[in-house]
């Protein structure tokens, strides 16, 4: 007698897991004979597992805070770079660099270590410290002890920074109450009530072929299912060097929002060394643009689709 395979939901991911279950109300949708068997629990399977997408859709703030805090270091490893700079100028046998080192390294330590600070506080230092070495008080002096590349790492590092932190609080304030493991838990209950029906009336069903497609098709998507859990299915593109992305040459002011999309590759390692493989906008990745009108640095917000999961902030300056 064929029969709906179990499926082990506890080991799923959030997203095979509600991948599956869509997968699975699409079938039923497809079926109207199997559908109407299970006519009284389909709204709420419908209800449970919409409640468990959205959950899902929302959930990313972990993710977000696993980026903030790559982007926090980064800015550490500037201030780090800045220090260093500044000490070798100290100790410069030119006085000229002396004197340039002196007067940075005053409003440097002015402002505390960042590096011990809260992440809007070393966001707030490193806006402070880039603003004040850019001004015509500073900015020859920086350039005379090799500190400017500095200076453009930092403006580059914050402004990925403080983009993260906006998107994590935008996900944050539009978080749906409830918990995804217990959304997930009611959704599988509700699952396993329709696949009890479902393999109870195949034994008594009058028309076998109807009940043999559908089982076959579940237990198809099962397999799918579990091979996907077992070899990793996405590939994170906001990984370390996982990703590269085309430089973006500085865009002209025009009024209007810039939306320039750079040319994207995932960078995976193989027997013959590292290859890169072209990513698709809308097939691979989507974008979304933030500060992306006004004159200064704007950011856009690559995000991994279909096989690829995760995200990747990049920087374009618009004059």
């Amino acid at each position: 007698m064929n029969r709906i395979k179990a499926i082990y939901f506890s080991y799923l991911t959030a997203e095979i897991h509600g991948s599956f279950l869509v997968g699975f109300r699409e079938l039923l949708d497809a079926s109207p004979e199997i559908k109407s068997l299970i006519v009284e629990l389909y709204p709420s399977f419908v209800e449970r597992l919409d409640r468990e997408i959205e959950l899902i859709r929302v959930m990313k703030m972990s993710e977000y805070t696993k980026y903030i805090a790559e982007a926090d270091k980064r800015i550490d490893r500037c201030f780090t770079g800045i220090n260093k700079v500044v000490s070798a100028a100290l100790h410069h046998f030119n006085p000229l660099m002396i004197d340039a080192a002196r007067s940075i390294d005053a409003f440097c330590r002015s402002h505390g270590d960042a590096r011990r600070k809260s992440y809007m506080g070393t966001l707030l230092t490193a806006n402070m410290i880039i603003e004040k070495l850019r001004s015509p008080q500073y900015a020859e002096k920086a350039e005379l002890i090799g500190l400017t590349p500095w200076v453009a790492e930092l403006a580059d590092a914050s402004a990925v920074f403080d983009v993260l932190i906006q998107e994590r609080m935008t996900e944050s304030a539009n978080k749906p109450k409830g918990r995804l493991r217990d959304v997930r838990k009611d959704t599988e209950a509700v699952y396993s009530k329709i696949i009890d029906y479902i393999n109870a009336a195949a034994i008594v069903g009058s028309n076998p072929a109807v009940f043999d497609d559908f089982i076959n098709r579940v237990n198809t998507n099962i397999g799918y299912t579990h091979e996907q859990h077992y070899r990793g299915a996405r590939k994170d593109i906001g990984a370390a060097g996982a990703l590269t992305v085309e430089m973006i040459p500085p865009q002209p002011f025009t009024g209007n929002p810039v939306t320039v999309v750079p040319s994207v590759n995932y960078r995976h390692a193989t027997a013959d060394g590292d290859t890169l493989t072209p990513l698709f906008l809308g097939q691979d990745f989507t974008v979304a643009f933030r500060n992306n009108t006004s004159p200064g640095t704007a950011a856009i917000i690559i995000s991994g689709k279909g096989k690829y999961s995760g995200k990747k902030i990049v920087t374009f300056t618009i004059k």
